[in-house]
């Protein structure tokens, strides 16, 4: 079981709710005995990847891409989508402000617009 945890940064500064969201998604992953995949998403981020990694984390995935710099819901739901093909199944997703990009709702209507 994995719960995946998608950081929000901005100009490679991480936003506080970021860690706030790593200690929710570490304690639901001790009480069901998930792992935590954590996702930076941004451009010239992997310093931010690094730092990640060095937090009870059991795996760090890195999206970086030059359209990724500014949030876009377009943008980070054909992004997301395809992290989320390559962790595979997820029990749960912790997020920031992102989630109107990444709802269950919101997301299903974005992939079906291709």
């Amino acid at each position: 079981m994995k719960i995946l945890l998608i950081t929000e940064q901005r100009d490679a500064v991480w936003n506080k709710v970021s860690f706030e969201t790593l200690v929710a998604a570490q304690q639901i992953a001790q009480l069901t005995k998930a792992s935590v995949v954590g996702a930076v998403i941004g451009t010239t981020v992997a310093a931010l990847a690094d730092e990640l990694s060095t937090y009870q984390v059991d795996e760090v995935l890195l999206i970086e891409h030059d359209l990724l710099g500014r949030y876009t819901p377009d943008g980070f739901s054909i992004a997301l989508k395809q992290l989320i093909e390559s962790v595979g199944r997820i029990s749960s997703c912790c997020r920031t402000h992102i989630k109107s990009a990444i709802s269950p709702r919101s997301f299903r209507h974005r992939l079906a617009k291709g």
